[in-house]
């Protein structure tokens, strides 16, 4: 049928013929409006012809545009007729020239045919390919792929619009044609706008009830491949994620092994805030079966007995999971930044890791967390112009010890070491000395390097010892 049409000249009907006689029909039908209103009054017929004239000139601009300039975005029914009528004109010059060269016995009249070919072949062709050989041939400029892509962004509407935009990010940094550049022309929507938006996204995908779990998996991993394709949104979107703290995004499985897969990504915040929602994800969620059970054992590197034993004490494993985060954090180049102040990223990722039942904390655990909670006290007591032997700052250490204070209290009520005035604000700062069990600031002269373990309460814990 396509093959039947093609030879019936249906696309010449339809791109040349029919918009020729609308025109002509609109050409007389102005015409006789003209001549019928001088017979009644010259100063109005004047006026018409005057705007008729004036409409017409832009109507000739914008159809004459996109032959002028291929790039142009303006096009009207009659253009293709101008460009028909056009390339006639080339043609039949062309033609002239060609048997006057033959006539004549020229060596330019061979490359007079060949042209002659060329824009025959493009008459034939219609404007499509045009466009098509105008896209292959000329490499679009950087400003115009940035003012292309943000101009799409900006009319973005649903969620449907936005996924689809999601998707295209991959296939955009994978061109060939873009290559290099595809960092540039993304480079405002990166440090700006997309992390927020594709966390609002996945939010929106997950909580909504109207989505079947195929359709947010897909939807998942739409978000997953586009954070992927550029280091600065992936390094944004993970920072974002633990600024806005959504719980439903950490409790995704998808999300939480792609965030694992980063945990030891070359760049320093990208690590950090991958393995700060491996840890957040771990204690907000609520079945650690499957999947979930393989990021555990893989992100706090656990043996298959292990894994099995803290599977059985899932407060336990929080709490382990809690301490592994705050000796990789320790441990990181990032651990002298701010991001340990109150409010900011790693500070709420500690605050939501720290979410626990410390009665059902098995000993050993407890006897882990005081080995860590001994080391920041360390740390807070170096005097001045020393620097720390684990490295970090002593503002630093005091925030962790203040986020942990709602651990340590609970742990060690009733027992020698405990705080004599404890705090849980999580927007102060301890001092040092608050920072010590009671007997211990009763007697300054006590060396802090000489930690001892006691059993108290049924449990062993490492605590400093009193005075002699």
């Amino acid at each position: 049928m396509v093959l039947g049409l093609n030879k019936l000249g249906l696309r010449w009907m339809v791109e040349v013929l029919l918009p020729t006689l609308l025109h002509i029909s609109v050409f007389l039908f102005l015409t006789g409006f003209v001549i019928y209103l001088f017979s009644f009054h010259h100063l109005v017929a004047k006026v018409v012809v005057g705007c008729v004239g004036a409409c017409a000139l832009l109507y000739l601009s914008f159809s004459s545009s996109p032959i002028i300039f291929p790039q142009s975005t303006y096009f009207t029914p009659l253009t293709k007729l101008i460009r028909v009528f056009s390339m006639g004109v080339i043609l039949l010059v062309l033609a002239v020239c060609y048997w006057t060269s033959l006539c004549w016995r020229f060596k330019a009249a061979y490359s007079i045919r060949d042209l002659f070919r060329k824009y025959y072949q493009r008459i034939r062709a219609g404007m499509t390919k045009d466009v098509e050989e105008m896209a292959v041939d000329q490499s679009l400029s950087l400003g115009l792929y940035t003012s292309v892509v943000n101009r799409t962004f900006r009319f973005l509407e649903g969620d449907q619009d936005m996924e689809q935009f999601l998707s295209s990010i991959p296939g955009f940094y994978d061109s060939t044609r873009v290559g290099e550049e595809a960092a540039r022309v993304f480079d405002e929507l990166n440090s700006k706008e997309l992390p927020g938006l594709i966390i609002s996204f996945m939010s929106s995908t997950l909580s909504s009830h109207l989505l079947k779990n195929d359709e947010k998996k897909t939807r998942i991993a739409i978000c997953t491949r586009a954070i992927n394709a550029d280091p600065v949104l992936l390094r944004l979107t993970f920072r974002q994620t633990l600024e806005a703290m959504e719980l439903e995004t950490f409790r995704n499985i998808h999300f939480v092994q792609f965030a694992l897969s980063h945990s030891d990504n070359l760049d320093y915040l990208t690590r950090d805030c991958a393995r700060c929602i491996v840890a957040v994800a771990i204690n907000c969620a609520h079945d650690y079966r499957g999947d979930w059970a393989k990021v555990v054992q893989r992100h706090l590197n656990l043996s298959d007995v292990d894994l099995n034993y803290f599977l059985h004490n899932v407060d336990s494993m929080r709490l382990y999971s809690l301490i592994h985060l705050i000796w990789q954090l320790k441990a990181s180049r990032l651990r002298d930044s701010d991001q340990f102040e109150p409010g900011k990223v790693w500070y709420k990722a500690l605050a939501e890791a720290r979410k626990l039942n410390i009665a059902n904390v098995v000993p050993e655990m407890r006897r882990e967390f005081c080995a860590l909670w001994n080391e920041l006290v360390k740390v807070t007591e170096v005097l001045a112009g020393q620097t720390p032997s684990l490295g970090m700052s002593q503002p630093n250490a005091r925030h962790i010890l203040s986020l942990l204070c709602d651990v340590y209290t609970p742990l060690h009520a009733g027992t020698p070491c405990e705080l004599d005035a404890p705090l849980s604000q999580d927007t102060r700062t301890l001092d040092a000395s608050s920072l010590l069990p009671t007997e211990l600031k009763r007697t300054p002269a006590v060396r802090l390097t000489d930690i001892v373990e006691i059993e108290v309460a049924g449990f062993w814990v490492m605590c400093y010892p009193m005075a002699r």
